[in-house]
C-alpha cells in the first residue's frame, strides 16, 4: 500500500555517510557527534584507502605498505550533513589527548588543516569544547557501520544491533592485523599474523 510522509523515517536503511578528507588549502571544521574514535590497517590501494585485515589481503599480496587511520564522525557547520572523517595517526593522538581530558569527543569543535598545500602533507587539528547549549547535537552515526558500507564489506543489521562488525569483516575480507611495530607503517604482515 502507498503511504506518503511529511517526515523522512526515523531509522536509515543505509550506513552510508561521506567521508572527508582534509584538503590541501583551506581547513574543514566538524562538529563531532561520536563519543570515540575508531582506528584500523588501511591500504592505498587501487586508487583508495581500502582496509587491510592481514592474509589473504589482496594489498598485502600486491606489497602496498600499511598505515594506521583513524575515524570520527561529526556534522558540518553549514550544512548540518553527517560526515566521517579521516585521520592520521599523529592527529589521532591530537584527539585521544582531548578524549583523555574531556572524557568524551562529543561536542568536540574540530578545525583540521595541512601544514604545507598538499594533500598529503602532515595534517594539523585544533580541537576546543564547543557550547552544546546553542545546537541540537544529533546521535552519532555507527562508524563501523558506515566504513563497512563505503568498503563494500556486507553486514548484517543483527551485527550492527551486538556490535559484531569487526567479525564481519574479518569473516569476508580475512584475518585481523598485529599490532603496530613503530611508525604507524609496515610492512606486509607474515602469512599468519597474531593476534594482539
Amino acid at each position: 500500500m502507498l503511504q506518503f510522509s511529511s517526515n523522512p523515517p526515523l531509522e536509515p536503511t543505509k550506513h552510508a555517510l561521506p567521508m572527508l578528507r582534509t584538503p590541501p588549502k583551506g581547513k574543514l571544521v566538524l562538529l563531532l557527534t561520536c563519543q570515540d574514535l575508531l582506528g584500523c590497517w588501511t591500504h592505498y590501494f587501487g586508487g583508495r584507502s581500502t582496509p587491510c585485515t592481514g592474509d589473504p589481503c589482496e594489498a598485502c599480496q600486491a606489497g602496498s605498505s600499511m598505515r594506521w587511520h583513524g575515524y570520527v564522525c561529526g556534522i558540518t557547520p553549514k550544512t548540518h550533513e553527517h560526515c566521517l572523517l579521516e585521520v592520521t595517526r599523529a592527529a589521532a593522538e591530537t584527539l585521544a589527548a582531548y578524549r583523555a581530558k574531556n572524557g568524551t569527543l562529543r561536542g568536540c569543535h574540530l578545525t583540521a588543516t595541512r601544514v604545507a598545500p598538499r594533500a598529503n602533507a602532515r595534517l594539523h587539528l585544533e580541537l576546543r569544547p564547543f557550547d552544546l547549549s546553542t545546537i541540537d547535537l544529533p546521535a552519532s552515526a555507527n562508524i563501523q557501520a558506515a566504513l563497512c558500507n563505503l568498503w563494500g564489506i556486507p553486514i548484517t543489521e543483527t551485527a550492527i544491533t551486538h556490535g559484531d562488525l569487526a567479525q564481519a569483516a574479518i569473516a569476508h575480507m580475512g584475518t585481523p592485523m598485529p599490532p603496530d611495530r613503530g611508525n604507524g607503517q609496515q610492512t606486509p604482515p607474515p602469512a599468519t599474523p597474531t593476534r594482539p
